[in-house]
């Protein structure tokens, strides 16, 4: 599979941590990422209403031509934005954000799939539009049932919660999802998968992608 993250990817291995594990390890889970925007994740946000600047972007980019009418692959955000800053102010907040950016090369017809399923108008995949009251009494459930666990101690037990049971250093994350869209055979189309932080250059977020969910019919 592949983690892209605003930060040092390292410091995602492990469970939730609160104190250093290796030489370097930032344990809060912030890192110095690239301190660069990206234009094209801005503009999906914005359309999104979510229009705190980008920072620390990264970013894969690749082409391929899919064989079959429709493709699609399975992804994961988490960010250490869940709980303290779940409810921020979509404008000016703490709002770090992904999208996957699919390109027909040929029509130059552009879609994001990183998106809530079933949201009218589409909804982008975020801390603000995916989270539980639970974890923060100030804002209601939006969109919960997207919401996989928090990784923390600090709101009891249960299956859903703590650093003994997570498999990841970061402090939530949603369910596992799935991107997808519909394709016309045998054409060329590009794919950018970016994600950022927002409103702050500190506190990391990262989507992972799924080892070889990627189908898009044949290895094209």
């Amino acid at each position: 599979g592949i983690i892209i993250r605003s930060g040092r990817a390292k410091n995602t291995e492990g469970k939730y941590r609160t104190t250093a594990s290796y030489p370097g390890d930032i344990f809060d889970q912030t890192s110095t990422g690239s301190g660069q925007s990206d234009s094209d994740l801005q503009t999906i946000m914005n359309a999104s209403g979510l229009t705190s600047q980008n920072y620390d972007a990264s970013f894969v980019k690749f082409s391929f031509v899919p064989t079959v009418e429709s493709f699609s692959f399975n992804f994961l955000f988490a960010s250490q934005e869940y709980g303290t800053y779940q409810c921020s102010n979509p404008t000016s907040g703490f709002v770090d954000a992904f999208a996957f950016i699919l390109t027909n090369t040929v029509t130059g017809e552009v879609q994001n799939l990183a998106i809530i399923p079933n949201t009218t108008p589409p909804t982008l995949v975020s801390v603000v539009k995916i989270r539980k009251q639970i974890y923060n009494g100030t804002c209601g459930d939006l969109n919960p049932q997207y919401f996989g666990r928090y990784n923390d101690d600090n709101f009891g037990v249960g299956q859903d919660v703590g650093r003994a049971s997570s498999a990841i250093n970061l402090k939530g994350q949603t369910t596992p999802m799935v991107a997808k869209a519909n394709v016309i055979p045998n054409t060329l189309y590009s794919i950018k998968l970016v994600i950022g932080d927002a409103g702050d250059s500190s506190l990391d977020s990262a989507v992972f992608l799924e080892a070889g969910s990627f189908n898009i019919g044949g290895p094209r």
